[in-house]
């Protein structure tokens, strides 16, 4: 009996050692002197494959949503804009560890990570799920400074500009119109000056910019009105040239040629010509939108110093 009660001793003191060499090794940490940075605030963070990594859950101190859902194996990391407050307190201490040397084991995870709802890479240490901080990328910039051993992420906010105000909406709207035009150019104090041709036909207009990738211009027209052009005889209407343009429509994918939308519409930001990448629509509430996407970035609206567009 002694002999029984002594095997299964040491069956049981076997088994933790068993589950916790369970899960599976892909790779390691290594010890760095980069420091990371999220909006100006310092974040704890590994070295995986040459890459900066940062734990996810820790992003809920620098005003992240951080959400996990047990039941689909699934963490959410998505930043709003809604003054969340920041509690993150943490002080990096200088690295005494040789640089490159062993850190951390990395674990294989089954937890799928999104960022801004888009699938990326995660990684296992300690039980915490690591990302990459270039995955931050989706709300901003990610910046390395190899002088100062740092890399930051800088949060940038998306912009909107409405020309609508900068036009007389008494202006006669009798006439049929098969061209517009915009220009806005920098003045003495810094404010934008606009200018165009046949802009109070619009509902509204406006520009968009910021983190997304690239410049956006979004004009809006009342159902009411294109049924009038349509009906008034004009043999191109300023509403079924935009229609010949479309690569997406009411929810449908049309073609990614983009030949006719740059053939009849020219954009120069600050001097430089850039193309239309794509042209969609889409309707609600008396309305129907056309938005005009263009192969430029435009961070911030300080950097605009002129916009010049023509349709016809």
């Amino acid at each position: 009996m002694k002999k029984w009660i002594s095997l299964l001793l040491c069956i049981c003191c076997m088994l933790p050692s068993t589950v916790a060499h369970a899960a599976t090794i892909t790779g390691q940490a290594v010890h760095t002197d980069i420091v990371a940075y999220i909006n100006g605030l310092p974040i704890p963070s590994y070295n995986i494959n040459g890459y900066t990594a940062i734990v996810a859950e820790d992003l809920e101190q620098y005003g992240f949503f951080v959400q996990y859902d047990n039941a689909t194996r699934s963490l959410s990391v998505d930043y709003f804009e809604n003054n969340k407050p920041i509690t993150a307190n943490y002080r990096p201490e200088q690295n005494t560890k040789p640089i490159g040397s062993f850190a951390a084991n990395v674990y294989a995870t089954d937890i799928v990570t999104y960022v801004n709802g888009e699938k990326v890479p995660s990684y296992n240490i300690d039980g915490r799920t690591l990302i990459l901080i270039d995955e931050l990328q989706e709300y901003g910039d990610v910046t390395w400074y190899p002088k100062e051993r740092k890399i930051c992420y800088t949060y940038v906010p998306n912009w909107s500009y409405s020309i609508s105000s900068h036009w007389n909406t008494a202006t006669d709207t009798s006439k049929d119109f098969s061209n517009f035009s915009i220009e806005m150019t920098r003045n003495d104090t810094g404010d934008l000056t606009v200018t165009g041709e046949n802009l109070q036909y619009f509902t509204s207009i406006s520009l968009a910019g910021g983190r997304e990738p690239n410049l956006t211009l979004r004009v809006q027209m009342y159902y009411v009105d294109i049924l009038y052009y349509q009906l008034s005889g004009e043999a191109l209407t300023i509403e079924n040239l935009f229609e010949q343009m479309l690569n997406w429509n009411l929810g449908e994918e049309l073609t990614d040629d983009t030949k006719f939308a740059n053939a009849h519409m020219k954009v120069w930001v600050n001097g430089e010509a850039v193309p239309v990448t794509y042209v969609a629509r889409s309707i609600g509430n008396g309305h129907t939108d056309f938005e005009f996407t263009f192969g430029k970035q435009v961070k911030t609206l300080e950097e605009i110093q002129s916009i010049k567009i023509t349709c016809q």
